[in-house]
Formats: structure tokens, sequence, C-alpha cells
């Protein structure tokens, strides 16, 4: 946008005869929009339990949105990706994310795509696969564990690192 001024007559140091007509246009620079996408690199995954990991991604712009998600697919589409985790960026460099809800001993991968404030959508990036840890299983409390069949009493139990079976009348012992 630019503004014209018309300055119109002589002027009076005699440098200029008649009637002149001046015209001064003024004008103002505006930003252009911003219509570059975020960059993202160095996609990380990291099992921090059973159900629970962490991750990381380097952005180049410092504003928008972080969308992330952990699933079991090599890649994913900015839509899919878009349906799990999101958060505020406000600063370049690496940005730190959760995933919960991950299932034990499983490998996954984490995805990542950045919308910045103007909505220009960047790259997808994906991690190296990461496996959850494995789920812990719990017997019932005490240490010995007792099996009847036959009308046989047959029983196992540990203390330790001595095992012992009985059956009937025969006892057996395992270290």
């Amino acid at each position: 946008m630019s503004v014209a001024l018309v300055i119109t007559g002589g002027f009076g140091n005699g440098t200029l005869a008649g009637d002149v007509n001046q015209v001064i246009t003024f004008g103002y620079l505006s930003a252009a929009p911003d219509a570059t996408a975020p960059v993202l690199s160095n996609a990380t995954g990291i099992s921090t339990g059973q159900t629970t990991a962490t991750g990381t991604v380097d952005t180049d712009e410092g504003n928008g949105t972080l969308y992330f998600l952990a699933t079991v697919n090599v890649s994913e589409s900015a839509a899919t990706i878009k349906t799990g985790g999101s958060q505020s960026v406000t600063t370049t460099g690496t940005q730190n994310v959760s995933f919960t809800g991950l299932t034990a001993s499983t490998d996954y991968y984490a995805h990542y795509v950045h919308d910045d404030s103007s909505t220009n959508e960047s790259n997808v990036v994906s991690s190296a696969s990461f496996t959850t840890d494995e789920a812990v299983a719990h017997g019932p409390s005490g240490n010995s564990r007792s099996i009847t069949t036959r009308n046989r009493n047959r029983s196992l139990s540990a203390s330790g690192t001595n095992r012992s079976m009985s059956f009937g009348n025969r006892n057996r012992t395992i270290q």
C-alpha cells in the first residue's frame, strides 16, 4: 500500500520558475507471510518402563505445535500422528515428549510432525525402533506352590537357590 501526497505551487527561492507539481509517495513495508515449513530431525524413542517411553526431536522453528505418537508401525501419516499427543513449541532445538499407555515387551516407533504458527506443516520423522520393558510375572505370595492330581499330592517349593519336589513318598532336590 502506498499514499501519494501532491504539492502544487511554486517555490519562492527562485530556482524553479512557474507552477510545479511535486508528487511524494509514502509507503510501508509489511512482512511477507510465513510460507516456510519447520524442519524436523533426529527423532528418538526410548523405553522408560513396561508401558511408558520418552522421545526427542529437533525443530528449526520456535513456535506452533508439535504432535507425537508411538506405534508399532515403521511410518505414519501426519494426520495419524496428529491423533496422538501434542505440545506447544516455544523454542528451536530439542523438544522432549512422553509416551504412555504402551504395551509391555512390544517394539515401537516414535513419530513426529510440527505445525508452525502459520499452519505450515513440517516433514514427518520417525525414530528407530525401541522395545518397552518386559512384563514381570508375579505369583501368589509365599514360596510354596502345590499341585494335586489323581489323589496324589505333588508339590513344588522354592526358597533361594534350592528347589525341591515331592511325589507321594519320593523326594527330589534340584540345585
